[in-house]
């Protein structure tokens, strides 16, 4: 039995027919991993949209307590010199109700004569 031989047109569109197919495979595979390639990228998106909206959502309860316990240590600072003052107020005035009618009154004349500008009395302080 004589096997045929094949011709040159032959072998070449043999050959050019399995690159082509080759080729087609390629590109289908290409395809394919294109296509996944977009899906996991589209899933790496959508993870990290869910992880900025945590960590912002985590950020505002932060911010909220962070201004509330700011808020707390402003109203009591506010208190203690508000509690400051008042306790400086009564001590003072304590001082002053010890002060004596005499004293009262030369202290008063004192200023006075310098609001006026009259010179003060011989003797007095």
């Amino acid at each position: 039995m004589k096997r045929r031989r094949k011709t040159q047109g032959e072998q070449d569109g043999s050959g050019a027919e399995k690159k082509l197919n080759r080729l087609l495979a390629t590109e289908t595979e290409l395809e394919t991993m294109l296509a996944q390639t977009r899906v996991e990228a589209a899933q790496i998106v959508e993870d990290a949209r869910k992880e900025a909206q945590g960590r912002l959502v985590r950020f505002d309860t932060s911010l909220e307590a962070e201004t509330a316990a700011l808020h707390a240590r402003i109203e009591q600072e506010r208190e203690e010199a508000v509690t400051s003052i008042e306790a400086d107020a009564e001590r003072r005035i304590a001082t002053l109700n010890q002060l004596s009618e005499a004293s009262v009154a030369e202290l008063a004349h004192h200023a006075l004569s310098l609001l006026i500008g009259e010179p003060e009395k011989a003797g007095s302080s």
